[in-house]
């Protein structure tokens, strides 16, 4: 990385350090990332409005490949993997199949969210962690802290720096990747969903997952297959490009930031804090299921007495307002129509 001396420009070079701060100027740092054009060889200005314009455009248009290596990833393995993961998230795994993937988030006593993260269900007792870098030490530093002292039998194995991530999303992403895979129909997979399959070789961990809202796949690899397989995709990009006619480009952050707000996704950094709950932050659907049950989790009695709170401030809103359950019912007719008006 070179600047002058007034700071005006920043050039990037391949090197081998791990990740660039990805909030700052523009994006990732990759060593098989070839250096930036001149058109993003600036500080942010309006120019990178145009770059991050037309990567958006490309995401919801054709194809957008995203370098998200500098997540975090850990695998939690043993006797009694299933046991603490029970216990870690606020989502209940213990219905989760082998090859499914689970959004979730990790609570402390109080009910507050630590983190939000993807947990991936590899074997019986082997599941994946998958959090975003900025929060990727503290995540670990959590999940090690509350599984100190429980007695468990599991291995928490760090794979951050031996993983890398490439994203592939958008409507056309599927068609574009189908020609790199060995075997007809190997993505015809479900929504949160991962199977191992074989690219140019090389063994990748392929999710069918999105934090943009667009049809995608996350490919994990293990860091020195990273830079044949990004080749793979981009000659696919181009013959698909060419043969299509849809934009199919690199995007960085900056796109991710803008296509995850515009579908109301919750950043950490953001919108979710350790004093916000998952109801309070409208995620509530990551923990409201298993508090129907009774699978101990942490932080679950504190969630109990929020929700049954809040359940009891509703209801005495509707009952003030002079609705009471006519109100309700209304309600749900109307969300009944508003649902088939959206689908038809």
């Amino acid at each position: 990385m070179n600047a002058n001396s007034g700071g005006a420009e920043i050039t990037f070079a391949p090197h081998n350090v791990r990740s660039f701060v990805h909030t700052c100027v523009w994006h990732i740092v990759r060593p098989f990332v070839n250096p930036a054009p001149p058109l993003f060889r600036h500080v942010w200005g309006s120019h990178m409005c145009v770059a991050v314009r037309a990567e958006c455009l490309a995401c919801r248009n054709g194809v957008a490949i995203f370098d998200q290596s500098y997540f975090g990833n850990w695998t939690l393995s043993g006797p009694d993997a299933l046991t603490a993961v029970q216990y870690l998230c606020s989502s209940d795994f213990s219905k989760k199949q082998v090859g499914t993937v689970t959004y979730t988030t990790l609570c402390n006593s109080r009910g507050g969210v630590e983190a939000d993260l993807t947990v991936a269900r590899l074997a019986e007792d082997r599941f994946y962690f998958s959090a975003g870098g900025q929060t990727r030490s503290k995540d670990r530093w959590w999940i090690e802290r509350i599984l100190e002292g429980r007695g468990l039998d599991v291995e928490l194995l760090e794979e951050s720096d031996e993983v890398s991530i490439l994203s592939i999303q958008g409507p056309h992403s599927k068609r574009m990747l189908e020609g790199i895979f060995a075997g007809a129909g190997d993505l015809d997979m479900e929504f949160s969903s991962a199977r191992f399959l074989n690219v140019g070789g090389k063994d990748v961990l392929v999710m069918r997952l999105t934090f943009v809202g667009e049809l995608g796949f996350e490919l994990h690899c293990k860091v020195g297959d990273a830079g044949e397989l990004y080749e793979i995709i981009k000659a696919a990009g181009v013959e698909y490009r060419n043969r299509v006619g849809v934009p199919v480009l690199d995007a960085g952050y900056r796109a991710i930031d803008s296509l995850s707000a515009e579908k109301g996704y919750r950043h950490y950094h953001a919108d979710l804090s350790n004093s916000d709950t998952p109801m309070e932050a409208g995620i509530g659907f990551t923990a409201l299921p298993k508090l129907k049950g009774w699978v101990d989790f942490l932080g679950r009695e504190a969630l109990q007495v929020s929700h049954t709170a809040r359940r009891k401030f509703n209801q005495q809103t509707h009952a003030n307002e002079g609705g009471g359950d006519v109100n309700r019912a209304a309600n749900k007719r109307g969300s009944k129509r508003t649902v088939q008006n959206a689908v038809t």
